[in-house]
């Protein structure tokens, strides 16, 4: 009877384990696309004046070389960034530090689709990993960005901000919650085992 009993709460056990891989899986799946998406929201927002000014002359050349308008610097995002450095490399004063952010970005983006990727996967433990580096990587872009006075130039933080909190947090307690029901699947499963042991 006892035996019995153990089998029907690993059987509901089995369920809960099931239900949470499935919300957990849901929770780093959309994590990792909110970090993905990231990249082509709004990193910087234009304000003020400044705003007003971009707005009032559209077709005005912003970066030659690159062929960028005002239009297309209202808001940037961090590919737009990614492509504004990787332009400068060239130039003997700015490429160094141009490099650098370039490098930067394109770390924050493999990363971010590594988190995907093993979300993706269902692989809790790389996902962690992955989403900890990603966290590191773009709070050093902001650092970086406001200790060069890029936010003070007429800018302030973009919405892209609150899109990469919200899926770094979901991202880590999607994984949370995926290791937790693999490590309790293991459990029930191991009861079953030991039940048809017994018999």
């Amino acid at each position: 009877m006892t035996e019995k009993m153990e089998l029907v709460q690993s059987a509901d056990q089995k369920k809960n384990a099931n239900a949470k891989k499935i919300i957990g899986f849901l929770a780093v799946l959309l994590g990792s696309i909110l970090l993905l998406v990231t990249l082509f929201l709004p990193f910087a927002s234009s304000t003020g004046e400044y705003r007003e000014y971009l707005e009032k002359n559209p077709d005005t050349a912003y970066v030659g070389d690159m062929q960028m308008k005002n239009s297309d610097v209202v808001d940037i995002s961090l590919l737009e960034f990614g492509r504004i450095y990787l332009s400068a490399m060239g130039n003997p004063i700015t490429g160094p530090l141009a490099t650098v952010c370039f490098i930067m970005i394109s770390v924050f983006a493999l990363f971010a689709l590594m988190t995907t990727l093993f979300s993706i996967l269902k692989k809790p433990i790389p996902l962690i990993i992955f989403d900890v580096l990603t966290f590191a990587v773009f709070n050093l872009i902001r650092w970086d960005f406001g200790d060069r006075g890029v936010m003070r130039s007429g800018y302030n933080w973009g919405m892209a901000q609150y899109f990469f909190y919200i899926g770094a947090a979901l991202a880590l307690a999607g994984a949370i919650v995926l290791l937790a029901a693999k490590s309790a699947d293991k459990k029930t499963n191991m009861t079953f085992a030991q039940a048809d042991e017994n018999n």
